[in-house]
């Protein structure tokens, strides 16, 4: 059986790197996939009425946010035109007359002067004569607090946006994770994870539901602000000096163009990076799952470099992007700043030529250039808008996916009150979906009678593991039929079948949480009497007992890191047998033990199998002997069948894989006393 960790010495032996085509590869996957996208309105599919009040009221904030920085300039715009207007009554002053009637002799008011002159004048005289603004302090006032006014609707903006897009968003991105992970766990067979990556879908679950979440949560309501920001700056321009604004926008399209390559370019290189730190994750994940084997290689260096070597496409792809980003923000900025020139250069005619004053000049000028500066600021948070239609494609293709087999809590399927056990394979052949052109099972056909135990031998890639998994329903036939109790394994319920069946694989899986939590999910409404009970009848109650002072509430490391094999094998046995299955399938489960080990669990073994229909895949055919029947399997057809004693007297495939074991025991002993 091929180990997990066989990818490590097998990449050791490779030579170089796979630069080139690693990138030609990803290139060609982000071409591919790049226009598949959701469009806009499915973002929010998951989206309930109170998510959609949320979104409303920060729809509401993110327009009054950006609308404040446009109205702040049209504030300004009339207080320049208060100040100006203050200094231009003097004109309308008749500086001759009013010096002859309040003023001496030697002093003549002018408009220069007045300020400095009038007051050796009886100023308290021709005082009621001067048409000054006396509405000037009023209006300053006024405007500070309409100014104050619009700073407290900013601020109260900005928190409704803030808030309401953020909570809106992360109660979206829980049911998205939520029904991402029903999903896989729940819809998928198992031929699904065959063709996905664990760590590409890891890497979607994370980072492509984090970029849903920008694209529906809080950048969203940036964009809405600084949308509203341009908008509201744009009407505000062409009502109070359309002129003006369309000689500023002329300079705009220039902005939309460099605005609309750099979305395209980034969007095709953001896709490109995603792929790639995909594939540096899923390499990291392989390398710390086979840790011990790459130190055992002394393979550090070399998996560093193949991590390195990863890196450095991303840093190609990052210098790209920058050098990008750089020179066409150099550009934007080339455009604004032509367009302030343009802009004054205008606005000076306008005031001398028509009747537009310094406060709409500078207001209109300083609006549109803002509203300029909005519209590129909005660039980056559709981007994100953008991103997350792209994730959202494949989260959604993982959701819509039609079920491939009856959910757990579904109702449908056959349910009898009692099994036998008789299992039967009729003209079974059998191809994985992820190899479709190589056929496992050929024509293969045997009976397993209620209560025996069943062999299946042969040599690696023969198919006997293959028929364990076609037993648990992990996979569809090609053509034939298995046959249960005499009814098809397809009509059954799969929650109904998988609780009377149980598995135990050379390599058992243990969570990170204590001994007695993990036998406990073999049967979750066991009570700890019951495993303890259970524990003790298949004599590995001791070996826990000895694990530590904790016992049976000793914690469990990753993948059972601090246990050795024969103590992971029991543990896995007793939680297999806790729910009291009727068919027991156990796929190499000593293989990788020791002589003592393997024997204290054959014992184990022996006792489980009493009264169930048993499967056994057997790597050391010693531990076979005295099965009921042994199937031999050789290239995916079935070439014997019979009992230990009849197999040996036919001098076939199995007497030889017999001899040749026997052989390679012997010398292992002579090795073993040698040394």
């Amino acid at each position: 059986m091929t180990s997990k960790n066989d990818f490590v010495t097998n990449e050791m032996n490779s030579n170089g790197y796979l630069e080139k085509d690693l990138s030609n590869d990803i290139i060609k996957t982000s071409k591919k996939n790049m226009k598949k996208v959701v469009h806009f309105h499915e973002l929010f599919r998951f989206a309930i009425k109170l998510d959609w009040f949320y979104m409303v009221l920060g729809a509401i904030g993110s327009i009054g946010h950006g609308a404040s920085i446009p109205l702040l300039w049209f504030m300004f715009g009339h207080i320049t035109d208060s100040f100006t207007a203050n200094d231009f009554n003097l004109c309308s002053i008749d500086f001759d007359n009013i010096s002859q009637l309040f003023c001496p002799e030697n002093i003549h008011l002018t408009a220069d002067n007045f300020r400095q002159q009038y007051k050796k004048c009886n100023y308290t005289q021709f005082n009621r004569m001067i048409p000054a603004d006396v509405q000037f302090s009023n209006k300053i006032q006024l405007y500070s607090i309409y100014i104050a006014l619009i700073g407290l609707g900013t601020f109260l903006c900005a928190y409704i946006q803030t808030s309401f897009w953020t909570m809106s968003g992360e109660k979206q991105t829980r049911r998205i994770r939520y029904r991402a992970f029903e999903s896989l766990i729940c819809n998928k067979n198992i031929s699904y994870f065959d063709k996905h990556s664990p760590g590409k879908l890891t890497t979607l679950m994370s980072d492509g539901i984090c970029k849903i979440n920008d694209g529906i949560g809080e950048k969203f309501g940036s964009y809405l602000q600084y949308l509203s920001s341009f908008i509201t700056g744009l009407i505000i321009g062409f009502v109070n000096g359309w002129k003006l604004t369309l000689v500023i926008l002329s300079m705009s399209p220039l902005l939309a163009i460099s605005g609309v390559l750099y979305s395209k370019i980034s969007a095709r290189m953001a896709s490109k990076e995603q792929q790639i730190y995909a594939q540096a994750g899923q390499l990291a994940e392989q390398v710390l799952a086979a840790i011990k084997t790459v130190f055992a290689f002394n393979g550090s260096d070399f998996e560093l470099k193949r991590y390195e070597q990863q890196l450095k496409l991303t840093r190609k792809n990052g210098i790209k992007m920058g050098a990008i980003f750089g020179l066409v923000t150099g550009f934007d900025y080339f455009v604004v700043f032509c367009a302030d020139a343009l802009g004054f250069w205008f606005g000076a005619k306008l005031i001398r030529r028509e009747n537009y004053t310094i406060g709409e000049t500078l207001m209109v000028f300083f609006i549109v250039i803002n509203s300029m500066f909005a519209f590129g600021r909005a660039a980056p948070y559709f981007q994100a808008i953008i991103s997350a239609k792209g994730s959202a494609y494949s989260i959604w293709k993982i959701i819509d996916t039609e079920k491939e087999f009856y959910r757990e809590e579904s109702s449908e399927g056959l349910k009898p009150s009692k099994i036998k056990g008789n299992i039967i394979f009729q003209n079974v052949y059998f191809a994985y979906p992820s190899r479709p052109t190589v056929t496992v099972l050929k024509n293969v056909s045997f009976d397993i009678s209620a209560g025996h135990t069943v062999a299946i031998v042969g040599s690696s890639g023969s198919g006997k593991s293959t028929c364990i998994e076609l037993v648990e329903k992990f996979y569809d036939l090609r053509s034939g039929f298995i046959l249960l109790d005499n009814q098809d394994l397809n009509r059954y319920n799969i929650q109904w079948l998988r609780q009377h069946i149980s598995v135990v694989s050379q390599q058992p899986i243990l969570f990170e949480t204590t001994v007695i939590e993990n036998i406990r999910m073999g049967y979750k409404q066991a009570t700890d009497s019951q495993i303890i009970d259970l524990c003790k009848n298949l004599g590995i109650h001791e070996t826990i007992m000895n694990l530590s002072k904790d016992q049976y509430e000793t914690k469990i490391n990753q993948g059972g890191s601090n246990l050795s094999g024969g103590q992971r094998q029991k543990i896995a046995l007793a939680r297999a047998l806790l729910k009291n299955p009727r068919i027991l399938l156990l796929d190499e489960a000593t293989a990788a033990l020791d002589n003592e080990s393997e024997h204290q669990l054959q014992k184990s073994i022996e006792k489980a199998s009493l009264n169930r229909t048993t499967i056994i895949i057997a790597h050391r055919l010693s531990t076979i002997r005295h099965a009921d029947n042994i199937i031999v399997f050789d290239h995916g057809c079935i070439v014997e069948m019979g009992k230990h004693d009849f197999l040996m007297d036919q001098k076939g495939k199995y007497c030889q894989l017999v001899q040749t074991q026997l052989i390679d025991e012997q010398f292992e002993n002579i090795s073993n006393e040698q040394g």
